[in-house]
């Protein structure tokens, strides 16, 4: 009896058999084809040893390492790779492969998607393979985007793996990214040179009067900076509540800037120094009547220089050698300056 439970199965050509009658002292037989070592053959029933009764290394021929009798029965049985073409499954499909890929998906001989991802029968999103590289894309409309991974890049691509350009954003209003880290910098506004803001810092630092001041007894040191590519914005903020003239000299200086000056000669260090209010600035006889603070950023140095004038009177720099001002004081403002 014969038959199947249930129901008939759809055969799958995995196998192929071809049978011989032989002639007096034969060796060869000439099958349909095979894959070298996936077949066995039989001569008479008896199943032969692959190397040691026959070989089989041309993909056509058998040949035995004997001659077969008259009317001996020779039968080859082929196999082939078991394919599965256009099926659908229902349910879910699970692959597990230790040390090596789980799943291979090969698309022959042209770009474009080699996995369609799909919801309610719409296919939705793509994962394909452009010009050998991989890309995982939308795919509602032509214009859906995608990402393509190169060798050290990625890039923006549409749904076919095509490469666009300044077309499609990262992230939105309602859907923000959180933080980015890079090791270099971002081409804001174009591709040049110019373009590169390669730094972005926020800072404190430490300010204080160079040593020609005289000895300071601080109450106050306190620096902010914010550096955006080359232009650093700096608060500063000194005070004290005793000076000595011990070691004091003219061309004061305030040091410790958290970044040096760019090397253009002197006082050529392109900056602005404004300053917001100052209190007991020893300025030397007959200089006190400066009532307007200023300076300029000490080219190649972490210092900038304190100068003082008014309307009537020229400039001058703090001289900490005069004992004018012994008491505390303060001296407060910012600065904006450039840096190598």
């Amino acid at each position: 009896m014969s038959g199947y439970i249930g129901n008939i199965p759809v055969p799958q050509a995995t196998q192929t058999r071809d049978v011989f009658t032989a002639t007096s002292g034969q060796t060869t037989f000439a099958t349909s084809g095979y894959t070298p070592g996936f077949l066995d053959v039989w001569l008479n029933g008896v199943k032969l040893v692959n190397g040691t009764d026959f070989t089989a290394t041309n993909g056509s021929d058998v040949v035995l390492a004997s001659g077969a009798a008259t009317s001996d029965i020779v039968e080859v049985l082929s196999y082939s790779t078991y394919e599965v073409n256009a099926q659908t499954y229902t349910g879910g499909l699970t692959a597990k492969n230790t040390g090596a890929a789980a799943i291979t998906a090969d698309r022959l001989s042209s770009d474009g998607a080699v996995i369609d991802i799909a919801e309610s029968n719409t296919v939705t999103g793509v994962i394909g393979s452009n010009g050998d590289r991989p890309y995982i894309a939308a795919a509602l409309s032509a214009t859906d985007a995608g990402i393509k991974f190169t060798d050290i890049q990625v890039l923006p691509s549409n749904r076919t793996g095509a490469n666009v350009d300044a077309t499609i954003d990262f992230g939105a209003a309602i859907a923000r990214f959180k933080n980015l880290y890079l090791s270099g910098g971002v081409y804001l506004g174009g591709t040049g040179g110019e373009n590169l803001l390669d730094d972005y810092e926020e800072g404190t630092f430490t300010p204080a009067f160079s040593s020609n001041f005289g000895v300071v007894t601080y109450s106050a040191q306190h620096g902010y900076y914010t550096k955006v590519g080359r232009l650093v914005t700096a608060n500063f903020n000194l005070s004290w509540t005793a000076r000595s003239t011990s070691g004091g000299a003219y061309g004061v200086n305030v040091e410790n800037l958290p970044f040096a000056g760019p090397n253009l000669g002197p006082r050529a260090a392109g900056g602005v120094l404004a300053v917001s209010g100052f209190e007991n600035i020893p300025m030397g006889a007959g200089h006190d009547n400066r009532t307007h603070g200023s300076g300029y950023i000490n080219t190649n140095t972490n210092t900038f220089a304190m100068r003082f004038s008014s309307l009537s009177a020229s400039e001058v720099s703090p001289n900490g050698s005069s004992g004018t001002y012994t008491g505390g004081g303060y001296y407060y403002g910012f600065l904006q300056y450039w840096v190598s």
